[in-house]
């Protein structure tokens, strides 16, 4: 017999493979690109290589970010689903929009 896990341990999985890594992504890109842009172009231009690195790396993470999220909510749902209890599924559904996963 399978042993089915709680709806608020699934939405807690959800939030660590899924919502962590979009806010790490979104943090992280934009700070690399800020630190290494002014690094690989002349001494002169650092200014606009620093601009250029936060404006380029807030875009380039949203959409590596968004890129993460759409593959991985995809798989916890059918993760989350193949582990609750079917008469459970309402109330996980119900959960999983307030926690911004469906």
């Amino acid at each position: 017999m399978k042993k089915y896990k709680t709806i608020d341990e699934v939405i807690r999985k959800g939030q660590l493979v899924v919502n962590v890594p979009v806010t790490i992504i979104m943090v992280i890109v934009p700070i690399i690109l800020t630190i290494g842009i002014p690094m690989i172009i002349p001494k002169k231009y650092e200014g606009i290589g620093i601009l250029l690195g936060l404006f380029g790396g807030i875009g380039l993470g949203f959409l590596l970010a968004w890129t993460w999220w759409s593959f991985r909510i995809a798989k916890w749902r059918i993760w989350a689903f193949e582990n609750t209890k079917k008469s459970d599924w309402k109330a996980l559904k119900r959960k999983a929009i307030k926690g911004k996963f469906l």
